[in-house]
């Protein structure tokens, strides 16, 4: 029997150190998207604004957040999930890009084959999270929404958190 303590002690060093090696690279990621949207503030006087190159949606503009840029239709009901030049409005939630500590596109990633729980769990989990400096974290999901994982990339990437 203790023979075994080394070995159970070898795993739960290499459990510890695998924990530490991923905690790592996804503070890594976040530090690389973090100084990529504080240098794209900084090409905008220090503001935080969606740029674009793409077509712009139809819809009133903001009195707060200015020209409306892109919107994902809800599923199911009337609402949408709205990106305009400086914020974004999903239902009732105003959420001002100044206010976006990180954003990150997640992709699915079920096999064709998988049970249909596997299939909608990868659905509510594909799509935009926004992670604001307070509060909850935002997510606009291929399961709520009418989502293209391109746009959500552009938005993404204009609001300078791109990898």
């Amino acid at each position: 029997m203790l023979f075994l303590i080394p070995v159970y002690l070898l795993i739960l060093g290499f459990a510890i150190g695998a924990c530490v090696w991923i905690m790592k690279l996804f503070n890594e990621g976040r530090r690389i998207r973090q100084k990529n949207a504080e240098e794209q503030r900084q090409r905008h006087g220090g503001e935080s604004v969606l740029e674009w190159d793409g077509p712009y949606a139809e819809g009133e503009p903001d009195a707060e957040f200015g020209r409306l840029v892109v919107q994902f239709k809800q599923k199911k009901g009337s609402g949408y999930a709205r990106f305009y030049e400086r914020g974004l409005v999903r239902g009732k939630r105003r959420l001002p890009y100044s206010e976006v500590k990180d954003m990150l596109v997640l992709e699915e990633n079920a096999p064709k084959m998988a049970t249909a729980l596997r299939r909608m769990q990868d659905q509510r989990s594909t799509g935009l999270n926004i992670y604001p400096k307070k509060g909850m974290q935002m997510v606009i999901s291929k399961f709520d929404y009418e989502i293209d994982i391109k746009l959500l990339r552009d938005v993404q990437n204009g609001l300078g958190y791109r990898n």
